[in-house]
C-alpha cells in the first residue's frame, strides 16, 4: 500500500518539476516598455504594479509580472524600458527578465521541498522523533 509519505513526495517532486520548467520555457527575449500603473491588492493592501506591453512578431502582448516587489511600480515610471524573458510558444507566459523573478520562485520550492523531504524521511531515535 502507497503511504500519505510516498504520495507527498511524489506530488511535491511534480511541483519542483512544473517551477523549473517554467523557467526553462521563458526563453524568448524582448524589450517591453511599461505602459500604466494599476493596482493590485497584495497582502491585504492595495499596492502599484507595472503593467508591461512589448511586441513579438509584430504583436503586441502585455502582462503584469507576477512576483510584485513593493515599491517597483514607484521606480519603473510609464515609458520606462524593461527587458522581457517570454515563452515563444505562447508570449502571453512573460515576465520581468531579472534573476530573482525568474529563479527566485522555483529555488524556494526546490528548497522547501528538499528541506520537508529531509524532515519527512529523517530516521528517528530510540525516543521516537526524528534526529
Amino acid at each position: 500500500m502507497i503511504q500519505w509519505v510516498q504520495i507527498a513526495v511524489g506530488v511535491g517532486a511534480l511541483i519542483v518539476i512544473y517551477a523549473w520548467l517554467s523557467v526553462f520555457q521563458r526563453t524568448g527575449r524582448a524589450s517591453g516598455t511599461v505602459t500604466k500603473i494599476v493596482t493590485r491588492v497584495i497582502c491585504r493592501q492595495l499596492s502599484p504594479v507595472p503593467v508591461i506591453t512589448f511586441t513579438v512578431e509584430e504583436k503586441k502582448y502585455s502582462f503584469q509580472p507576477s512576483l510584485v516587489v513593493i515599491g517597483e511600480a514607484t521606480q519603473r515610471r510609464i515609458g520606462a524600458k524593461v527587458a522581457v524573458a517570454y515563452n515563444p510558444s505562447n508570449p502571453n507566459e512573460a515576465e520581468i527578465a531579472t534573476w530573482y523573478r525568474l529563479y527566485l520562485p522555483p529555488v524556494v520550492v526546490t528548497a522547501l521541498y528538499a528541506g520537508s523531504c529531509m524532515r519527512i524521511c529523517a530516521p528517528e531515535d530510540k525516543r521516537g522523533g526524528p534526529r
